[in-house]
Formats: structure tokens, sequence, C-alpha cells
């Protein structure tokens, strides 16, 4: 695995979370709270490596005991939160057992016009969650991800606020993976909301994105060609290391509306301005004049437009929403600019089951590569039975289909899962 370096990040991330513990407890803290869960998952997945070449089905077993832990007061909150998810594969021989792991931290302070918040948190688990994000079909494969975002709220008037956030994520992935490269994001920005009446609210937001992904190293023949403007070529075997880098900024202007007491809906609009950079450091290289050379940056600049928009409108047994978005995501194969429509249906059928239903598309383009943009669809029925108080049964199942722009044949997978959870009684204790 390609975790090692995430260790001491991960250790100082576990001293931080009892520091902010024992400093909630200088603040006199109104509540302390612990809520132990525990679950078991089996699911069936006929293409879980989500591949178009000949494959078996897996069945899957997942043991996830939990733990959450919070302190209160009227202007203090530090909560954590540490899962652990065994996971068990059989049918497979190419899908390793695994164990995948949750710790999570937020610690947020208030003053009379001022919020400090921090949110912290250490992950294990697979590219499949990546999909879902970007809708880009990577191969399956576990991937670790530690992030770091500090925010401040600033209450300017009665109708105004300012937020001001800061964003950090280290993302690595298995090393026995070639076609993802691992990365680290950091993104910076603001945001003005100014309340025009009871039902609207206006914001503008800015921020800017950078991407950095680990050096690659390329095998060159004679006559590779590397960059046509200027022209440079290899004239011999020899080395390419490429290090790849975008920033992209963006500003968008929304709007969010209550039209009534059941019925809420958002809009945004903006601007997207991308530069990507790919660093060269190369061997037997030279220009077309035949002058050597060892190191040369090919830039490039793209722009858009990005949107988000949602609906809800609720009932009273019933919940139904949408949403369509367009938006720039790093992941593991590079910064990808994706379109996403989804609606969702969610209505209690008794008083204990809840059935709901979800279902999403993405067109993706890549925005610092030539690679083909791709499509990507899922839909997910689901029933929720609350058994007791304490313990509920969750069944579903779920289809994906991918669809390459390079490619003809469809990749596709169907999943159906069983999982039963219980959550103890809360826990707490009051001084």
């Amino acid at each position: 695995m390609q975790f090692e370096s995430l260790r001491m990040r991960k250790a100082l991330f576990f001293c931080v979370v009892p520091l902010c513990l024992a400093l909630s407890d200088a603040v006199v803290a109104a509540e302390w709270s612990i809520e132990p869960s525990v679950s078991l998952r089996e699911e069936y997945n006929d293409n879980i490596r989500f591949t178009a070449s000949p494959h078996p089905g897996v069945w899957q077993s997942r043991l996830s005991p939990g733990l959450r832990m919070s302190s209160k007061t009227e202007v203090a909150e530090v909560s954590g939160l540490a899962q652990l998810n065994i996971i068990q594969f059989a049918g497979d021989p190419q899908v390793k057992n695994r164990n995948d792991q949750v710790f999570s931290l937020l610690t947020r302070f208030q003053s009379e016009r001022n919020t400090w918040a921090i949110n912290a948190s250490y992950k294990q688990d697979s590219t499949a969650d990546e999909r879902n994000t970007t809708g880009v079909a990577q191969s399956f494969t576990q991937r670790s991800s530690l992030s770091l975002s500090p925010s401040w709220t600033r209450t300017l008037t009665e109708r105004s606020s300012l937020t001001l956030n800061y964003s950090y994520q280290e993302m690595k992935y298995d090393a026995h993976t070639n076609n993802l490269n691992e990365y680290t994001s950091q993104q910076v920005g603001g945001t003005l909301q100014y309340q025009l009446s009871e039902r609207d609210q206006v914001s503008l937001s800015v921020n800017h994105l950078v991407v950095e992904y680990s050096p690659i190293s390329n095998l060159l023949a004679n006559g590779t060609i590397l960059s046509i403007a200027p022209p440079i070529l290899s004239l011999g075997s020899g080395t390419d290391i490429l290090v790849n880098e975008s920033g992209t900024s963006n500003v968008q202007a929304g709007v969010t509306r209550q039209f009534s007491e059941t019925l809420r809906g958002s809009l945004s609009l903006g601007r997207r301005s991308t530069v990507s950079n790919v660093s060269h450091a190369c061997t037997s290289c030279f220009t077309g004049g035949g002058v050597p050379i060892n190191t040369f940056t090919n830039e490039t600049s793209t722009s858009g437009y990005s949107f988000s928009a949602t609906l809800e409108k609720t009932f009273d047994a019933a919940r139904v929403s949408g949403f369509a978005s367009r938006d720039a995501n790093a992941s593991g194969s590079g910064l990808v600019e994706t379109d996403k429509f989804g609606v969702s249906l969610s209505r209690s059928l008794t008083e204990k089951l809840t059935g709901s239903f979800d279902a999403t598309a993405y067109r993706t383009k890549y925005i610092d590569a030539t690679a083909p943009g791709s499509r990507y669809y899922t839909f997910e029925p689901k029933l929720n039975w609350r058994l007791t108080e304490w313990w509920t049964l969750d069944a579903g199942y779920r289809y994906a289909r991918s669809e390459s722009d390079a490619v003809t044949n469809a990749t596709t997978a169907n999943l159906v899962y069983l999982n039963l959870a219980y959550n103890w009684p809360k826990m707490a204790i009051s001084r």
C-alpha cells in the first residue's frame, strides 16, 4: 500500500482529538455523550471491479463497529467519529479482503458575531466512492485520504454574513494500480450572503482550487513527440518525468427561495477559468532545431460555465427533490468537469417502513488532459425498516452503467444488499 506517508499525519490527528475534548472541558462542558453502533452488511455485486472484461460475481460481508463522541456547551462543540469496516470478499481472487477506516473530528466555537470551525478526517475506502463524486469509472481499488477544512463566519449585519474557508486534501491509491495518480488539492474561498427577505437569500462566492499530482516517469522511444509548440521530441531512448499541476478559479452568484413551507429551491451561476501546467524533466530530448533540452513546461488555459440548482418539495408522508450541477473535481486520472443531474424520492409506507429511490446521471470531460469523456448512470431503489427503536434493516438494489466516448461497449454492474444495524441508546452526562 502507498499509505505509509499518511501514518504520521494520522497519528497527529489522534493526538488532536483528545486535546480538543480536553479543551472543551475547560469551557465547562454542558454535556458529554457517547453513541456506539454496529452494522452487518451482506452484498452481491456481479461486477465489483467495474470492468468490461470477463469477470465473476463477488459476495461481500462487511462488519462495521463505530463510536460517536461529543462535548457541547452553549458556545463550543467538539464531536468525533471512529469507525472500522472489516470487509471479506468471496468469488474473485483478484479482490482482496481489507479493513477500511473512517476517523473524523469537528470543532466549533461561537461568539456573538463570529463562528470558527475545523473539520478534519482520515478515511480509507474504495474508488467506487470516487465514481459517485466525479462520474469517472475508475479501476476498483482501495484509496486513502486525509483532509482538513478550517472556516470562519462573521455576522456583518442582521441580514448579511461573510464566510472564509480553506480545505486541504491528500489522496493515495493502492500501489498495484498503475492508471491512478496520487494528488494533493488545496482550495481557498469566500462567500458573502445577504437575506433579502424572510423567503429570499442571495450570495456571491469566489474560490480558487490548486491540484498537484505526483510525478510520473515514462520511458521514451526514439522519435517520441513531447511538445508540438514549441516542437520537442526524443531522439533516443530515455525517460520523461512529468508533474501535472492545475489552478482553477470560480466565481458564482446564487439565490435561494423559500416558495412555501413545503417548497424550496436554489440556483447559482458562475464562470470557471483553469490554467494547467505539465512540467517535463527528460533525457535525450531536443528542440526542433536540434538543441538539447532537459526541462520544459507545457501550459494550457480553458474556461467554462459552472452552475448549481436544487428544488425540494415535501408532503405529509413523502419528499421529492431534484438537482443539477456543473463543477470541477480532482480525480485519480486528472482534473475533470462533471455535469450531474439527479432526482430523489422518499416516502413513508407504514409507521416503520420507508421506501426511497435515487437516480443520477453524470457527463464528464477532462479539463487538463486529452482523454475521452464519459457518461455514468445510476439508479437505486431501497427500503428502510425500523424493526425497533434501536434496530434497523436496509435492503436495496443498485444499477450502474458507464459509457465512454472512445468505445462502443458499455460497462454495467448490478448490486443487491442487506444491512442490519444496531444503534445503542445515547449515553450522556450533563454538568
